[in-house]
């Protein structure tokens, strides 16, 4: 097996192992981390190169957990640490979400709410957990990236969602981190499976609930979000927890704006088609 990707080490414990692929593909991604579709004469896998220690934890320490309740990812097929170069390799799910899926699908929704309700051992926790966060400079730097006429309006209207979304990193629940519909796809038999588990965290559902909203969501999509998730609430509450997820759409933007910044790059095309 030989691609400029897959370091030697690695390359010769997945031909032993596994045989030669008859095609290797690069997927997209933002952490740079080579992730690659090896495809076999009768099956395919993921590799991901330089996986993350919080992503290697998920996969061989908590997912029979997540699967004794009902939290689907993909299997893990091997893993290893070769000359300091730690990968992963796991199933390929390679159905993605159905459009029709994308906003307030209530298996969907479901499978997080069984992820918020695991009672997770502190102990078992990986070292390295992501944890949340939006500081004034994150709300100061997002605005960058809009014309200097509306900053000024714009890093008011970021301080008012920093305000409310603050109490929501506080609170100590088991979170996915990144659920957007990009990271979920459907096995054949039907069933939802979700990946991309570098940014496992602690907090509030809130934030994992406005992840899932596609592009950055109108009102009526957060309701319908909303009504999905919680069920039907009193107008008082329902209103309330619109607005939470509201500030922390805003707060997932602010974040990546935020880091783009830091690192002096542009806005994906992808993304700046949302934000004209």
């Amino acid at each position: 097996m030989t691609h400029p990707e897959i370091p030697g080490p690695i390359a010769g414990q997945l031909g032993a192992r596994f045989g030669e692929p008859c095609a290797v593909g690069r997927l997209g991604g933002l952490s740079g981390a080579p992730v690659l579709r090896l495809q076999f004469p009768t099956s395919s896998a993921i590799l991901k190169v330089n996986a993350s220690t919080v992503e290697r934890h998920v996969y061989q320490r908590l997912s029979g957990l997540f699967e004794a309740h009902g939290v689907r990812i993909p299997r893990l097929l091997a893993a290893g640490d070769d000359g300091g170069t730690p990968w992963l390799l796991i199933e390929d799910v390679p159905e993605p979400l159905p459009d029709t899926n994308r906003l307030a699908d209530r298996q969907l929704l479901g499978i997080l709410r069984r992820l918020h309700c695991i009672a997770l051992d502190p102990a078992l926790l990986p070292k390295d957990l992501y944890r949340p966060r939006w500081d004034a400079e994150m709300t100061d730097a997002a605005p960058s990236f809009f014309p200097t006429e509306t900053r000024a309006e714009l890093r008011e209207r970021l301080a008012r969602h920093r305000e409310r979304v603050q109490p929501l990193f506080g609170e100590d629940r088991l979170l996915s981190g990144d659920p957007n519909p990009r990271n979920w796809a459907v096995r054949p038999s039907g069933e939802l499976v979700l990946f991309d588990w570098e940014r496992l965290t602690l907090g509030s559902p809130i934030l994992d609930v406005a992840i899932t909203v596609p592009g950055l969501g109108s009102r009526a999509d957060f309701e319908r979000t909303a009504l999905a998730y919680w069920g039907a609430l009193p107008a008082a509450e329902l209103t309330a927890r619109v607005d939470d997820l509201v500030s922390a759409k805003a707060w997932t933007v602010v974040e990546f704006l935020a880091e783009l910044a830091r690192q002096q790059g542009a806005v994906p095309p992808e993304l700046a088609g949302l934000l004209e």
